[in-house]
């Protein structure tokens, strides 16, 4: 049996820091590989060389993300053990022990578009409602008392026992871009989702920082009101080693001054409740910024805040080079084409910090 003394060391908070096992201070850096379907793991190798220290991953549960000819990546398995398909958790596993092999700390994040909330599109509903039984609000983790203890009690506790046992995972994202398009009044139910899923990891895994935020799907403006919410799901205390985060992504980057506005709102929050912040998703539609003015402006702004991100996305499934992802698909295919100056834009302003290599 393994003991506390030979698991791999984690990062720690302290304050508004995360903190490497040698004590020093890390601004993590990187790309997230969304793309479950196209995602290498031999691609962490370029990444790394973007100076990059962080890769933020994707595990699909309960859900639908397949368009077109490409594979619904949703790894929920009801015959499975812990309800994970053994191939696709193979999968997951693969790309975070490669991010550790190339110095990279992994956020690894399980998505489940029907838990956290199930109506954002038609086939949302028709996945995770089938019979059309759960309305308006949805079939997710705040409706379904049943899904939420399979998702908080069996998938994530199965999840992060493994996950303590692999090197440089760094912060385990909880419950994703909880509660889109729901009232205010879903604030409370969204903290007891958090709760139960955090009460779940830490039956298995007392270290790993846990990453959270606010609904709907990681506001920036309800931020303050999502973090007093789950302090008062735990009594009053914030959870130990939790992490803050926002959704900056798309307008958030193109227009400057609504990007200031949130990520002012996360440093805000980082400094009166003396926790860390990170961004999970950053980025735009690289249409909308053909002279990488906007992604400058707001990869500046995060180094100025020594808040860590992760650009969305290092691979997208389209053949438009128009869009967010920093590599993207050939017409035909067989390959794939990278944005060599925004790659160039990110690794310049990731340079010129501490390495990721500790001690």
């Amino acid at each position: 049996m393994t003991t506390a003394d030979e698991l791999p060391p984690r990062l720690r908070c302290v304050g508004r820091d995360l903190v490497k096992p040698n004590g020093k201070k890390i601004w993590l850096r990187g790309v997230n590989f969304g793309a479950f379907n196209d995602d290498e793991e031999q691609e962490c190798v370029p990444v790394r060389a973007m100076n990059a220290n962080a890769l933020r991953a994707a595990l699909r549960w309960w859900g639908t993300w397949g368009k077109g000819d490409e594979p619904n990546p949703d790894c929920r398995d009801n015959d499975a053990f812990a309800f994970l398909n053994r191939e696709k958790l193979q999968t997951w596993h693969g790309r975070l022990a490669a991010a550790a092999a190339n110095d990279l700390w992994s956020v690894a994040f399980i998505d489940s578009n029907c838990g956290q909330g199930g109506t954002n599109s038609a086939e949302d509903i028709a996945y995770c409602d089938r019979y059309g039984r759960w309305g308006a609000a949805g079939h997710n983790f705040y409706t379904d008392e049943s899904m939420l203890r399979t998702y908080a009690g069996i998938v994530w506790p199965a999840a992060a026992a493994r996950l303590r046992t692999m090197s440089r995972v760094g912060l385990l994202e909880a419950h994703v871009e909880p509660a889109h398009h729901r009232p205010d009044s879903w604030i409370p139910r969204v903290a007891q989702v958090y709760k139960a899923v955090i009460e779940g990891i830490r039956s298995v895994d007392a270290d790993t920082p846990i990453l959270c935020g606010a609904m709907p799907g990681y506001s920036s403006y309800r931020a303050e009101d999502g973090l007093l919410a789950l302090r008062e799901a735990f009594g009053g205390t914030l959870p130990p080693g939790l992490v803050w985060t926002v959704n900056l992504l798309n307008s958030y980057v193109t227009d400057r001054e609504q990007f200031d506005r949130g990520l002012g709102h996360l440093v805000d929050l980082t400094e009166k409740y003396d926790i860390p912040g990170f961004v999970q998703q950053v980025g735009r539609n690289s249409r909308d910024d053909v002279d990488l003015a906007c992604m400058r402006h707001a990869v500046d702004a995060l180094k100025e805040a020594q808040i860590g991100y992760t650009w969305w996305a290092w691979r997208v499934h389209s053949t438009d080079p128009g869009g967010k992802g920093l590599n993207y698909m050939r017409d035909d295919g067989a390959g794939w084409i990278a944005k060599d100056n925004e790659i160039a834009l990110l690794a310049d302003s990731w340079g010129g910090v501490e390495p990721a290599v500790w001690p």
